[in-house]
């Protein structure tokens, strides 16, 4: 039943860009802690060859290959959901083959 579903008590949807500027270089974004839903996708389609973002949740790990860290291929969208964070979480980006790289990153709010 539709009504069962969690949207119902959606308060806010956000979209936002960040653009990754420079080669191997990390950015951040923060994502409250009232946060249920997030996803993320770099601009471009999934025939491109370049524009692979790296992220992670632990600052250093995107850049120079030192890891842990995950990696979405140009195109494709990444999310994380029905997450219940009791604090702002950080995300790190960066990338390493290509230049300005727009992100895009939606923030659902319950």
């Amino acid at each position: 039943d539709i009504r069962d579903n969690s949207l119902w008590s959606l308060t806010s949807v956000s979209i936002n860009t960040i653009v990754i500027a420079e080669l191997d270089t990390e950015y951040s974004i923060t994502i409250p802690s009232s946060t249920r839903r997030f996803t993320l996708k770099g601009r471009g389609d999934k025939t491109d060859k370049e524009g692979i973002i790296r992220y992670a949740f632990q600052a250093g790990a995107v850049v120079g290959g030192a890891g842990p860290y995950y990696t979405i291929q140009p195109g494709i969208e990444d999310s994380e959901q029905n997450l219940a964070l009791s604090n702002d979480l950080n995300i790190y980006l960066s990338t390493v083959d290509i230049v300005p790289l727009p992100v895009i990153y939606k923030i659902w709010s319950w």
